[in-house]
């Protein structure tokens, strides 16, 4: 007995390079396009709107969304021989087939679309027989025609498609091969995540009042489109409160969730809330800005950046001899130097400080960077006390010092001025 299979819709790739690679062929034109991740500000010539991923041409400045690309992919084509470029089929148009353009109407010939008169910009599918011309939007029509899969978090028809690895999941954010895709609304959705929408609604800790209802079309007009928690766009896959106008990415609703408290922080005593709403504060722990959902303790009138919740309580930094602690507030009142980046330290907030060398601060920020701390924690490690002059003599009279590498200090005996703010390498105290 054999198992009838899904079938998946899969046709000659008109990206012939992976979207992984920096430079990818995209059928109908004819300079090379690079992939461009992470930018703001880029307008599709397929469908004009706004996007972050895509693909780009230097020489006649066309961009296309990946998604758009990918629509193309998966249409009904027909390869007619000794044609390399791929050539597509609609069905108000039979018997002809059309040829996709991305450099606008050809001239001689009406730039709106054949179907329902808009503007076809600047991609387009053309007849040179007929000499017209149908828009992406009408191309999309006759997709949604074939698809058959109905979901019931979707308000429309879905296909199964092979991505053949090139796309992104709108869920989990992995690449995949086999999954759906929505046409009109460019959704595509791993085929192992769709389990995950089985209910159109959740509860979540961040918003314990009332459900969130998943949305696959955007955030509603009348609220933004950033997530409550952590500011990011949330694209077109969503879940949304409509009584609060409240909104969730993936991210931080299903992906990785913030705890709605914490308790046992290293940087605080008592038990941290979460304040699930943007609003810019002061982190009381780092002394840094923060625009996102802060955990804040109400008894102390303390506000945290979550990464801030667990900073280590003693380390060891390549920038100085002695283990440093994390002190809130870091004390005195005073002109507070960082030992790293130079500049000044709010003594009202957290820092680490130096017991060794009272003078000696850092921000908390600069302190946990990758490139100065080594991700070890030492609280409850007995230190082992070395008793070395934190400098040798040299014959010449020029020290050796530990905290400076590589070349030997000499003594300013000619009395050359120096500027105003030099602060000493070893206590971070002005000289002069």
């Amino acid at each position: 007995k054999h198992t009838k299979k899904k079938k998946l819709h899969s046709s000659p790739l008109l990206i012939t390079a992976r979207a992984m690679n920096k430079t990818v062929y995209l059928q109908g034109h004819e300079h090379p396009l690079s992939l461009v991740n992470n930018r703001d500000g880029l307008e599709c010539d397929a469908c004009d709107q706004s996007y972050r991923d895509g693909y780009f041409c230097g020489e006649c400045k066309f961009t296309v969304h990946k998604k758009c690309a990918f629509v193309f992919n998966t249409q009904e084509c027909k390869g007619l021989q000794g044609h390399k470029e791929t050539l597509f089929e609609h069905p108000s148009h039979v018997g002809h087939v059309l040829k996709l353009i991305t450099t606008g109407a050809p001239d001689h010939t009406d730039p709106n679309c054949h179907i329902c008169g808009k503007d076809t910009k600047r991609l387009l599918f053309h007849c040179s027989i007929c000499k017209l011309n149908l828009d992406i939007d009408c191309m999309v029509d006759a997709l949604c025609a074939r698809a058959r899969f109905n979901m019931p978090w979707h308000h429309h028809p879905l296909l199964m498609v092979n991505f053949n690895g090139c796309l992104l999941c709108d869920f989990c954010g992995l690449r995949f091969n086999n999954g759906y895709f929505c046409p009109r609304c460019r959704l595509m959705v791993h085929e192992n995540c769709v389990s995950v929408f089985d209910s159109p609604e959740i509860n979540h800790p961040c918003h314990a009042r009332h459900p969130l209802k998943i949305l696959t079309q955007g955030a509603p007009a009348y609220t933004n489109q950033e997530c409550h928690l952590c500011g990011e766009d949330t694209g077109n896959l969503l879940y949304h409160c409509d009584i609060c106008k409240f909104n969730l990415d993936m991210v931080c609703a299903i992906r990785n969730p913030q705890p709605a408290s914490l308790s046992n922080q290293k940087v605080h005593e008592h038990t941290l809330t979460l304040m699930p709403r943007l609003i810019s504060f002061l982190c009381d722990a780092c002394g840094a800005k923060g625009d996102q959902a802060p955990y804040v303790c109400l008894q102390c009138d303390f506000m945290v950046h979550r990464g801030c919740t667990a900073l280590p309580r003693v380390i060891h930094i390549n920038r100085h001899d002695h283990r440093v602690s994390y002190t809130y507030p870091l004390g005195r009142p005073g002109e507070w130097k960082c030992g790293v980046c130079w500049e000044d330290i709010d003594w009202s907030c957290g820092a680490y400080l130096c017991s060794t060398c009272p003078n000696y601060a850092l921000h908390s920020g600069c302190a946990t960077r990758y490139h100065v701390w080594d991700r070890i924690e030492l609280y409850g490690v007995p230190e082992e006390v070395e008793d070395t002059e934190p400098f040798k003599v040299n014959q010449d009279g020029t020290i050796a010092h530990f905290l400076h590498h590589g070349a030997d200090l000499s003594l300013n005996k000619d009395g050359i001025a120096l500027g105003k703010g030099i602060l000493c390498g070893a206590c971070v105290r002005p000289i002069g």
